[in-house]
């Protein structure tokens, strides 16, 4: 097999790794760690520590990872995946609490939203926190399928949600009910 090399263009100019190991959040880090199988290191420790004592009292974790801000729906999901991923165990309270805290979110029609107590600026369109975000339901179908969730009630609603949400051409808007959908 012979192996083309990439055009100039498409090559990073330098390695991202290291920008994102030293300015990045400590979940980008744990992700970053977890992939490269360098979760067991001091920095993978180190991060991981820092995720886990980010979770608010309600069981989701804040926006953005900030402290002192109410618990994100997507803050939550993305944890609880890279947590996952990490080794850490679905059926461990901090798991349960978060999924739980996750799950109590879900509309009646299937999907979620931003939890309304998060502040979103008004130039922030592709998510809300009153209609229903379709990405955001998926990355959470997925999440379901990652803890083999696939036969709960609540991922048969995310199906009934997408079948409902698409477009007459196909596809589906960012936030559904948005006046394009």
């Amino acid at each position: 097999m012979v192996q083309q090399s990439l055009p100039s263009r498409t090559r990073l100019k330098a390695n991202p790794f290291p920008f994102i190991l030293s300015k990045g959040d400590p979940l980008s880090i744990l992700q970053i760690l977890t992939s490269i199988d360098r979760l067991r290191t001091q920095p993978g420790f180190d991060s991981l520590a820092a995720v886990i004592s980010l979770q608010n009292k309600d069981g989701g974790f804040p926006r953005n990872l900030q402290r002192n801000q109410p618990s994100s729906i997507k803050t939550t999901y993305r944890v609880l995946s890279t947590l996952y991923e990490a080794g850490v165990g679905k059926r461990s309270f901090m798991m349960t609490s978060a999924l739980d805290w996750l799950l109590k979110w879900q509309e009646i029609d299937g999907g979620w939203h931003e939890n309304i107590a998060v502040k979103l600026p008004d130039w922030m369109t592709w998510e809300s926190t009153s209609q229903n975000v379709t990405w955001y339901t998926c990355q959470i179908g997925k999440l379901l399928q990652q803890l083999k969730m696939q036969n709960t009630r609540a991922f048969k609603k995310i199906v009934d949600f997408f079948i409902k949400a698409e477009l007459p051409s196909g596809g589906w808007s960012a936030v559904v009910g948005d006046g394009r959908s």
